[in-house]
């Protein structure tokens, strides 16, 4: 069924409702000036304000809840019932404070039976198609501006006046269109193709309201004449018949099979698109003059030699109602699927690789367990050694370690006095704050430079490249080659095509060369003599940090060749410092430095590429 206008369709639908035919409305309609708005504005005010007997009633008596004025009448006179009503909105205010807008019209829909109400009745899917638009319109407001009660009641109250904002989420949305009358606007039916068509408004008269000024358009721009000139009005005119036809245009081409245009008699000559094609006119301006013959006398002559249109007179209404008779339905059987699924594809990291388990890190990979080196103690552990041990505390350090400034040293006590706060760690301000002191002052050994002296620097840089590893053989030898083979002999490694996918703790440039630093706060002693480098080079290898060290270098060297003009891996990039959060005293302890060779890094690129 194809309209003109989005005025049109409610009339429509009320006529083919009558007959029990079901339709739905493709239209711009706002949803805001549906009759639901209306009525869910009448239950949130009383939701909102329970103890107001008329505003409760005037919730009662909407189709969303559907008590008659017997019914109310009948409630009102039983003070009990009345009584449990008024409380059941009040609670409804209370869901709605502390749960939420949303948590509190699910409760409502659900305990008030107005799905099924609404459905019961003769446009049921349209009316709760509206109610549930509203809602999550209403829901996504309360987030963006972060309504109470009163603000999203205001918001919403704008929206249903005529002052409210236009936009294309706020256009009614469809029921389910199966087995129903499709009605359409002229305009958004512009591409499209249906079997059969009615086109009940082709006799589309030019509109004037009372108080519209002449309007037209002179080389594209829009020209407003108050003075209404004779000249302008023929112009005007021209312009309207114009746009007429092209909708007529649209309108007549939209069947497949078979079009019906209704012709409306009437008294007065028509002055519509459909009249100007059937009077054979050559000149539109002679045609407004005089409009073309009211009958449909005009339109029988004018077709009358053509085999493929017919001009009938409409047959008379009849009290017959449309009986849905539910034709043979095929019955479906999913197709039984026999290919394979490459189990092989994912998202890796370093932490699937040494688990065996796939999963994306959606955040950083923080120490998850800690190594423990039995060391003969020379003492109780003092200072950062006696630092709490555990995932929680490697996290809070690390968490301070993403936001400090290297540079600005203003900040760090009450950056580490909110982080210890906040992971429930107490007495140690002044023992992380001497740490970290040393460790950003503490030259990094082989290079001569401390990360005080660092400005140019990326904290928690994600990096995702491709992998697609068919040689895991070949990638657990490149590991071998510097590790102690009975350790990483406990590595299985599988084929693995998709990505990997990692966070680099600190990423810096000095000097011309990059370097990347990953933070560790594994304990290995309660002095700092056990933090030499080889007891970290053996936890390096006993914790697979070197295969970690291996696809963060690759990362970075392939970050660098495409962000880096004239990139050459001997030049410009410096390695790796592994960070031993608990052992940092001088330049002798607790920091591990590697740096890959350049064949190493380039068969690792192969290797996960699939080259190899």
């Amino acid at each position: 069924m194809l309209v003109t206008n989005n005025s049109q369709p409610a009339g429509i639908q009320r006529a083919l409702a009558d007959y029990r035919i079901p339709s739905v409305v493709y239209s711009a309609a706002n949803v805001f000036r549906s009759r639901e708005a209306t009525d869910l504005m009448r239950v949130l005010l009383a939701v909102a304000q329970p103890m107001r007997e008329a505003v409760v009633r005037a919730a009662l008596a909407t189709e969303v809840l559907g008590l008659s004025v017997s019914m109310l009448e009948d409630l009102s006179g039983d003070e009990a019932q009345w009584e449990e009503t008024l409380n059941r909105f009040a609670n409804y205010q209370v869901e709605w404070r502390d749960r939420g807008f949303v948590k509190m019209m699910r409760a409502f829909i659900i305990h008030e039976n107005v799905r099924a109400r609404l459905l019961c009745l003769p446009d049921g899917e349209r009316r709760l198609t509206n109610l549930l638009h509203l809602v999550e319109l209403l829901h996504a407001a309360c987030g963006q501006n972060r309504f109470g009660i009163d603000g999203i009641i205001s918001w919403f109250r704008g929206q249903i006046s005529d002052a409210g904002e236009a936009r294309e989420e706020y256009e009614l949305r469809l029921e389910s269109d199966e087995d129903a009358v499709r009605i359409v606007t002229i305009h958004k039916s512009k591409g499209l193709e249906y079997g059969v068509t009615f086109y009940p408004f082709a006799r589309k008269e030019p509109w004037r309201g009372g108080h519209e000024f002449l309007k037209f358009h002179n080389d594209d721009e829009l020209v407003l004449d108050l003075a209404e000139s004779p000249g302008n009005k023929i112009i005007r005119d021209r312009e309207e018949l114009a746009e007429s036809v092209r909708q007529l245009y649209v309108g007549l081409t939209r069947a497949k099979h078979r079009s019906y245009v209704i012709w409306q008699e009437s008294k007065q000559r028509s002055k519509s698109a459909l009249a100007w094609l059937l009077s054979g006119e050559n000149s539109a301006d002679a045609f407004l003059k005089r409009g073309a013959s009211n009958t449909s006398a005009t339109a029988r002559l004018a077709l009358a030699d053509s085999d493929a249109i017919a001009v009938e007179d409409l047959p008379q209404p009849d009290t017959n109602t449309f009986v849905s008779v539910r034709s043979d339905r095929l019955i479906l059987e999913p197709r039984i699927f026999r290919g394979e699924i490459d189990r092989t594809w994912g998202i890796a990291s370093f932490s699937s690789v040494v688990s065996g388990q796939v999963r994306e890190p959606e955040t950083p990979d923080y120490d998850s367990s800690e190594s423990l080196i039995e060391t003969e103690p020379l003492g109780p552990a003092q200072g950062i050694h006696a630092f709490p041990g555990g995932t929680r505390a490697g996290t809070c350090l690390h968490k301070i370690l993403e936001e400090i400034d290297f540079c600005d040293r203003s900040q760090w006590q009450r950056l580490i006095s909110r982080k210890l706060m906040q992971f429930h760690i107490n007495g140690f301000d002044e023992i992380v704050f001497d740490a970290f002191a040393r460790i950003f002052a503490t030259p990094l050994a082989p290079a001569s430079f401390a990360l005080l002296d660092i400005s140019a620097r990326i904290h928690e840089l994600e990096f995702t490249f491709p992998i697609d590893l068919r040689a895991p053989r070949q990638l657990k030898e490149l590991f071998e080659k510097n590790d102690i083979p009975k350790t990483i002999g406990r590595l299985e490694l599988f084929p693995a095509k998709g990505f990997m996918k990692g966070f680099v703790d600190l990423v810096f440039e000095c000097g011309g060369k990059f370097y990347f630093v990953d933070w560790k706060s594994n304990w290995l002693g309660p002095e700092t003599s056990s933090y030499s480098r080889e007891n970290m080079a053996r936890i390096m290898v006993e914790n697979f940090y070197t295969v970690q060290l291996s696809i963060y270098a690759l990362a970075l060297h392939r970050y660098l060749a495409l962000r880096l003009p004239a990139y050459d891996y001997e030049m410009h990039f410096g390695g790796a410092f592994y960070v031993f959060l608990r052992g940092n005293e001088n330049e002798s302890r607790g920091v591990f430095h590697s740096r890959p060779s350049r064949t190493t890094v380039e068969k690792l690129d192969r290797i996960f590429h699939g080259d190899i």
